[in-house]
């Protein structure tokens, strides 16, 4: 199965990417700050959806949370704040 990672999945732009995502059969793993924001996705998307609990800014807790969860290599990280900032 492919994977990928999606930034900020609670809401807008990577809420859709990650919903998409799982729809075409990839492993969403996505990044959220509050474990409970992740939880409508993770119901709604099952088995196709991992949450990482980290804030996008803090690189220990990014790296924590990579370690702990992800056992593959990721082809694809998707960031909606890093993509409005390119319009």
């Amino acid at each position: 199965m492919k994977s990928v990672v999606v930034t900020g999945v609670s809401t807008g732009i990577g809420r859709g990417a990650a919903t998409v995502l799982a729809a075409k059969g990839w492993h969403v793993f996505d990044s959220v700050r509050k474990l409970a924001d992740a939880r409508p996705l993770q119901e709604a998307l099952a088995e196709a959806f991992t949450p990482l609990v980290f804030d996008v800014e803090d690189n220990d807790a990014i790296l924590a949370a990579a370690c702990r969860r992800l056992t593959h290599p990721l082809p694809i990280l998707i960031s909606p704040p890093a993509l409005i900032g390119l319009t």
